[in-house]
This record gives structure tokens, sequence and C-alpha cells, in this order.
């Protein structure tokens, strides 16, 4: 059984890339993975722009290891670590998804790796970005050369994790 947090950042109506339905697709799989791994989701609101749109909630009903946090700038991570230890999850990794890619979860993956040293994951099929789907792949690997590590779930599954 696989131990990670996952982290859906912004998946709001306020943004319109939250509203792709692959993007939404691609979360849902990532939540109903995480609830098979009995995984801690934590899903974070950018303060101001409304709740996370109902499509994912739906998910979410009975599962107990759900929190919901509010952020007030680009960067959650300072919120996403203080929640992390709040649930004393001991998980060494994060899965993180969700929108917009090239801003909000840019930010707030970078702000988690100085501050919060665990192995930081991307679903890059997971995600969105205000600039569409070339920016996510854009995004993904200045990401990539930061440290961090780029999956699709598709490939995933595969054994393969790295985009090129």
């Amino acid at each position: 059984m696989e131990k990670f947090v996952l982290v859906i950042i912004d998946m709001q109506a306020y943004f319109l890339s939250a509203l792709d339905k692959d993007t939404i697709k691609a979360c849902r799989r990532e939540i109903r993975f995480a609830i098979k791994n009995e995984c801690p989701i934590i899903f974070v609101e950018y303060s101001g722009n409304g709740e996370t749109i109902y499509a994912l909630k739906d998910l979410i009903n009975d599962y107990k290891k759900v929190s919901f946090i509010e952020k007030f700038d680009n960067d959650g991570s300072h919120e996403i670590a203080q929640e992390i230890r709040a649930i004393r999850s001991n998980s060494l990794k994060l899965r993180v998804c969700g929108v917009n890619v090239d801003c909000c979860v840019f930010d707030t993956v970078l702000g988690l790796r100085e501050s919060f040293g665990k192995e930081i994951e991307i679903v890059a099929d997971a995600t969105n970005a205000s600039s569409g789907k070339n920016g996510v792949m854009k995004t993904c690997r200045t990401l990539r050369r930061h440290g961090m590590r780029i999956v699709r779930r598709k490939y995933y599954e595969m054994g393969q994790f790295d985009i090129n």
C-alpha cells in the first residue's frame, strides 16, 4: 500500500482551468487512489474564490481523512505544512494536483520544497494551467529542474514515472 498525502490546489469554479473535464477526471482518479490507499487528502482553497468544485467533493462524503484549508496568496505551502503537522501524517511523500500549475501550484510546491523537506510528486495530467495544457508541460519541465518528481498517472500505473 502506497502512503502519501494528496494535496489538491485551487480546484474552484472561479478558475476556468479547474472546470476542464480532463483535469476534473484526473483529479477524481487521484482522490479515489488516495482513498484506496487510506491516505490523507488536503483540499487547498484560495480565499475569496469559492469552494472546491462539487465534482471532487462528492467523492469524499464518507471519507474521514480529509481537510479543507484556506490560503490567502499564491503560495499555500505554509498552510499545507501546518495542516500536515496537525493531522500528524508521517508520510514522506506529497502528491500534488490542481490549478494553476503555472502560478499557485508552482509557488506552493517550491515553498514546500524549501520549508518542508518531503518528496513532492506533481501529477501532470491532474493539473491545468491558465495557458492550457501546453503550459502544464512547460511548467512541469521547469519544476523538474527544481527537483520535483513529475508523473503522469497513466504512466505511473505502468511503473514509468517521468515525463520528457
